[in-house]
């Protein structure tokens, strides 16, 4: 289901572009900060298709003896037009099926069903030539090592329970994304740009170097979300720490995506952990109008520096929100003018049969 709804987001953007609800359009290797979103909207498209088909089915049972043109002829132009959308939500969901299935087919899957087994060395042989990333999926009280010799795009973490998974492998992309886990740990002896962690409850991260450590994107995190580091005593733990990420950015928002009940949508608040000025920083995720991922830190810091090269209408926005050499807070809710211009591009697309 994972697979389906995540590689639906390309094509979903199709079917909702007359939706003004939260979307989102990520760049290919850009975090996949906006999951829930986008599983929502393709899940949805996915079952109303479904739906359409087993409708259209039985109407056609009724119908069987009836002459075929008649049967076949739209009756309006409305009703042409609700048969071309159909249609392409048809063969939008024939696309989804197939990049899942290819997908699939290079992915290396371990662990499904496996309970406590022992430790397993994942090499560069089990991939072979026609896979190009390791996917842990499903095992619960075990160990994988993914080892040095494996050169991969990405590496992945689904749904185990008290697994360790340790990664020593070259990752193009470093990039890992880990989700559904409960009480499971990753250890990361190799370089990983970012990690992507979503709905694991009790993860724990842990660095061979602080100098490894590159981002943490994390979101619905229950329990704890503790990163270590070797020969370094100190532990943080990252969903205690969001609690702190709120309140720095409701001090430096006037309005927020997802902060109270007169501004609340259904964008979920998430969360991104880097080093900052030496020291681990959690941050508040915000979307700017461009969809582009950023906080609230750096909005005020791009900002400051815009007006102080001169730029009039940086130097009035701090002016009116009172801000002086701090840069004044910033408007965080982007929904609109992101929602606007989704429906832009989904138009366009739309148009053009992409």
């Amino acid at each position: 289901r994972h697979a389906r709804t995540h590689r639906a987001r390309d094509r979903a953007i199709m079917a909702a572009s007359e939706r003004t609800d939260s979307l989102t359009n990520e760049a290919p290797d850009a975090p996949r900060l906006s999951r829930f979103d986008w599983d929502k909207i393709a899940a949805e498209e996915a079952a109303k298709l479904e739906l359409e088909e087993r409708e259209e089915a039985e109407a056609l049972k009724r119908t069987k003896g009836a002459d075929a043109s008649s049967r076949d002829a739209p009756r309006s132009a409305a009703e042409a037009e609700e048969r071309r959308k159909r249609e392409a939500l048809r063969e939008a969901k024939n696309a989804w099926l197939q990049r899942d299935a290819a997908d699939l087919a290079a992915k290396l899957v371990v662990g499904e069903g496996e309970r406590g087994a022992k430790p397993r060395t994942i090499t560069s042989a089990d991939l072979g030539e026609s896979k190009n990333a390791v996917h842990v999926k499903g095992a619960t009280d075990c160990v994988f090592v993914i080892d040095s010799s494996v050169r991969c795009a990405k590496i992945f973490v689904e749904d185990c329970v008290r697994c360790e998974v340790r990664v020593a492998a070259v990752v193009v992309t470093q990039h890992a994304e880990i989700w559904g886990c409960v009480d499971c740990s990753v250890d990361v002896e190799t370089q990983l740009a970012t990690i992507q962690a979503d709905g694991c409850v009790g993860l724990r991260v842990r660095y061979a170097e602080f100098a490894r450590f590159g981002a943490i994107v994390h979101a619905t995190c229950d329990g704890s979300l503790i990163v270590q580091f070797q020969r370094i005593v100190t532990q943080v733990d990252l969903v205690a720490a969001q609690a702190e990420a709120d309140a720095a950015h409701d001090a430096s928002t006037t309005k927020d995506q997802t902060n109270d009940e007169t501004n609340k949508t259904d964008e979920v608040a998430q969360y991104i952990t880097r080093r900052v000025d030496g020291k681990l920083l959690t941050e508040r995720v915000v979307r700017g109008k461009d969809e582009f991922p950023t906080t609230a830190r750096e909005m005020i810091e791009a900002r400051r520096e815009a007006a102080a090269a001169g730029c009039p209408d940086a130097a009035k926005a701090i002016e009116e929100s009172g801000g002086g050499e701090l840069g004044g807070r910033i408007d965080a809710d982007t929904s609109a003018e992101r929602a606007e211009r989704r429906k832009d591009a989904g138009n366009d697309a739309f148009k053009e049969g992409n």
